[in-house]
């Protein structure tokens, strides 16, 4: 991938510069002539060093999701760096409740995920005429969150500061890019191995699990953990027929689904403080391991939905 000269990279990367900001908060917006202007010209790139840049670039924009989700804004060494190591849980005032006093307040209601796991399969399942109409709902709650700036400090570090997430209204058939029946085919035709060891990754991802929930042991914690995939799927516009988004919708309570979303899609804002606080109390609740767990899912749920876009339109 590096073995053309300095000026030819310094180029390259000037005019995928561009693409960046697209892929990084509208992925849906990448377009097959974005990517033919990497693809033009003597110094450009083939297609088997744009899947290399366009995985590399995914995977540092994915990165920002959990390191940023888990609170680490600061280097370690620094006077505000901190670890969790010794960090105490959050106590809070009711039993069951465990609130993030900086995402409005909304309480994530820990029992009642609890015991929404414990349902069987199709017990809250949505007729299929309604489906759709709870996806769409999904998703305008968040239009409503409204839009926050991110910190000036980052400012100079990029180009288009005005340019962030904005909800989308539109939805792409999950199949059309769906990484096994999509993604994978694609990737594998520019490198086999990077493509088998995504498909490896993913599926740690996925399947990951001390089948616990704070104290309580011996949980099938799945349909929480297909939950969250799924909603950050739907945050990237990606809608799947099979899914029950009611089921979603009912795991997942409104205050755990703007945690997801400010962390899928607006990772700058997020604090130590927030990290601290949402779903942690003193002998019940998200144990730390748990939480750090969730922020591994939706990193690698949006790497997911970005780099099937990337690649829809690199083929």
């Amino acid at each position: 991938l590096f073995t053309m000269s300095v000026n030819v990279h310094i180029r390259q990367f000037d005019i995928s510069s561009g693409i960046n900001a697209e892929y990084g908060h509208r992925p849906w917006a990448l377009t097959s002539e974005h990517i033919s202007r990497l693809l033009q010209g003597s110094d450009s790139w083939s297609r088997p060093e744009l899947t290399q840049a366009l995985t590399i670039l995914c995977h540092i924009q994915a990165l920002t999701t959990f390191v940023l989700g888990c609170g680490l804004t600061h280097e370690i060494d620094s006077s505000a760096g901190h670890n969790y190591g010794d960090s105490p849980q959050i106590e809070t005032g009711e039993a069951d409740i465990l609130a993030d006093p900086e995402n409005n307040g909304l309480p994530v209601l820990f029992d009642d995920i609890y015991s929404r796991l414990l349902q069987k399969d199709g017990e809250s399942c949505s007729p299929p005429d309604t489906n759709h109409q709870i996806f769409t709902d999904l998703i305008e709650e968040q239009s409503n969150n409204g839009t926050r700036k991110r910190s000036n400090a980052l400012a100079h570090y990029t180009r288009d500061d005005d340019m962030q997430y904005e909800v989308t209204t539109e939805y792409r058939d999950g199949y059309e890019f769906d990484w096994e029946e999509m993604g994978y085919p694609c990737c594998r035709n520019y490198d086999i191995e990077l493509a088998d060891n995504l498909s490896r990754k993913f599926k740690v991802i996925q399947k990951l699990t001390y089948k616990t929930m704070g104290v309580k042991e011996n949980v099938d914690t799945s349909k929480l953990r297909n939950a969250v995939w799924y909603y950050v799927h739907r945050l990237w516009g990606v809608y799947y027929m099979d899914v029950d988004y009611s089921a979603i919708q009912d795991i997942l309570p409104l205050g755990f689904r703007n945690f997801i979303s400010d962390t899928a899609t607006r990772p700058e804002i997020m604090t130590e403080k927030a990290f601290n606080n949402w779903g942690s109390k003193r002998g019940t609740g998200f144990t730390y391991s748990e939480k750090v767990h969730f922020c591994l899912i939706i990193m690698e749920a949006r790497f997911q939905a970005s780099y099937c876009y990337a690649l829809k339109a690199l083929n």
